[in-house]
């Protein structure tokens, strides 16, 4: 049996922000149930943000990346039950994949607060190229280590595709509201799982802080504008959000 190692030494993947979770924006009556269904437009500054150099190949430097940013739109719905003040739901949506999630929490006269935990099933495209090298060490017909010139060497490959990706996300939401103003706040992190020749590679993970103000046009439909900061690994991406929401209750 020879001996290889395999190296990945040149990595782009498309990177989303983490899913955006917040809770039901008002004061919900004990003991009932309500939907909401949301479309929302985001626009962040388009960033390559490297996450591992200094991988080195036939005297050539190399590096790994995130491509995130840019414009994007994402459709959501969402469950939420309360009992007298503890309030529990559960959503479902898309944004550069299908996400899903629960979440616990307080709803009360003026203000919320709760977390969530989900499954973020991200469509990437990724792109990326290795490197397999036989050591050239082998166990022999005696079991004894021995080592072959001959068998050493490396071969280099590249691919380029588009996958889906499964991640858990999980974070934390809070809003205040009057009247027919409300302010939210909700922070989610993921660390995605890229898969390449069927090995998980380990990557840094993305946080993203989601502010945003909304207006209760009428009881069954709202408008928020918002602003969206994503961090990871050190860099900080930008961005802004629009969207409207129609509720069921």
């Amino acid at each position: 049996m020879g001996c290889s190692v395999t190296r990945v030494y040149d990595f782009s993947m498309t990177a989303s922000e983490a899913p955006e979770v917040h809770g039901a924006n008002a004061e919900q009556k004990p003991h009932s149930f309500s939907w909401r269904f949301s479309g929302k437009v985001y626009k962040s500054v388009h960033k390559n943000v490297v996450i591992r150099e200094g991988l080195y190949s036939n005297g050539k430097e190399y590096e790994w990346r995130y491509e995130i940013g840019g414009n994007d739109f994402s459709g959501k719905a969402d469950w939420f039950y309360k009992s007298r003040h503890f309030m529990i739901g559960t959503g479902v949506g898309y944004k550069d994949g299908l996400y899903h999630h629960g979440t616990v929490g307080m709803n009360t006269s003026h203000m919320e607060l709760g977390a969530f935990l989900g499954l973020f099933h991200q469509y990437s495209d990724l792109e990326y190229t290795l490197e397999n090298c036989e050591t050239g060490w082998y166990e022999d017909e005696y079991d004894q280590l021995s080592y072959d010139p001959v068998r050493a060497g490396c071969n280099s490959s590249s691919d380029h595709h588009y996958r889906f990706n499964t991640s858990p996300f999980m974070g934390a939401f809070w809003a205040l509201y009057f009247s027919k103003f409300y302010l939210n706040y909700n922070v989610s992190f993921y660390t995605p799982e890229p898969d390449v020749e069927g090995e998980s590679l380990n990557v840094p993970s993305i946080t993203s802080n989601y502010l945003n103000v909304g207006y209760r046009i009428t009881r069954w439909l709202d408008y928020s504008v918002g602003a969206i900061l994503t961090a990871t690994d050190g860099s900080l991406i930008w961005g802004v959000s629009s969207g409207i929401s129609f509720y069921l209750n």
